[in-house]
């Protein structure tokens, strides 16, 4: 292997690492307790995470960011689900748009929404076997994904008004 090719596998498993990390800090420590679980801001670092890093790590980061939020503040039961919405959620951003609030990302960002609610919604219901009784957590769910999206708007505005910062974290390394 090349040692440029060595420098942007670990440029890019470092970047992994760090938005896993961001995620986490987001859950875990940036949270509203509601009667039903919590309200955080991790959803905005997964989307952030979608649009720098390349799909399998950024959707690795995703998983194990908010999977180890779940594992520490006890909700083990919700792990399953939170891995694979998570990393659901990054499967549609584009990341070498020219300008990252581009439509594309924009539309990835609503159906990372969605994926995110619809998949809480129905693990919800799978574990209480009540279809009905879960529909009350939509729009908490709701608030917590805008909280998600006003993030990520602002990251990705800033890093389409900085080129060398957006630079920072997808050039490839020389």
């Amino acid at each position: 292997m090349k040692e440029n090719s060595k420098k942007y596998v670990l440029h890019r498993v470092v970047f992994g690492a760090a938005f896993a990390a961001l995620v986490f800090v987001g859950t875990f420590f940036f949270k509203l307790p509601t009667p039903i679980g919590y309200i955080h801001l991790g959803d905005g670092f997964i989307y952030a995470a979608a649009i720098i890093l390349p799909l399998p790590i950024a959707a690795v980061s995703a998983a194990i960011g908010g999977g180890m939020s779940d594992l520490l503040l006890g909700y083990p039961l919700w792990i399953p689900a939170t891995v694979i919405i998570k990393a659901a959620s990054t499967l549609l951003f584009k990341r070498k748009a020219n300008r990252l609030l581009c439509g594309r990302n924009l539309l990835a960002l609503g159906v990372g929404v969605i994926c995110n609610v619809a998949g809480y919604y129905l693990w919800g219901s799978i574990v209480e076997g009540n279809f009905t009784a879960c529909l009350v957590e939509i729009p908490l769910n709701l608030l917590q994904e805008a909280a998600g999206c006003a993030i990520f708007l602002i990251f990705a505005g800033i890093l389409d008004a900085n080129p060398k910062l957006r630079n920072f974290f997808s050039a490839k390394v020389n």
